[in-house]
């Protein structure tokens, strides 16, 4: 088994615990158990993999284009690297991307993360250097999940 395999069968097996671990009790007379089952998937962008919920926001690192205006409020994104689609009890799996999976969403603003401060010294060398280093991430919120033809939205 590659390491691929592996590691969506370990997300499936964490998304089930949640899943579990979400039961809700209503009525104590009755004691009715309700399970929520939330619709999501797994995308890969930039050489990190998120589980993305319709409705909600989520941050990722800036995508390189050749048009600059791409990372302007409100630009419409389509993400076609879906490797995992949950929608009520069905799981898809991709090998490796779903084919006819997108993820539509839209560019919320850009921002940089919190400033690391890097800094290297050599003991009696008189040698310092001191570096900072912000990430550029851009917040995008999740509209819908498509997949074959059919659109998951909140």
């Amino acid at each position: 088994m590659n390491k691929r395999v592996k590691a969506i069968e370990n997300t499936c097996s964490i998304s089930i615990i949640n899943v579990l671990t979400k039961i809700s009790f209503y009525n104590n007379s009755q004691s009715t158990i309700i399970f929520e089952m939330g619709t999501y998937a797994i995308i890969d962008t930039g050489g990190e993999q998120l589980r993305v919920e319709p409705g909600r926001f989520y941050d990722m690192r800036h995508f390189t284009s050749l048009n600059p205006n791409i990372l302007d409020s409100n630009t419409k994104i389509l993400i076609y690297r879906v490797l995992m689609i949950h929608h009520e009890s069905n799981i898809t799996l991709g090998d490796p991307w779903l084919e006819d999976a997108t993820i539509k969403g839209r560019i919320l603003h850009s921002h940089f993360k919190n400033k690391i401060t890097i800094y290297k010294m050599h003991s009696k060398k008189k040698m310092r250097r001191k570096l900072g280093y912000r990430l550029n991430l851009a917040r995008f919120v999740v509209d819908s999940i498509c997949f074959n033809g059919k659109e998951f939205s909140k």
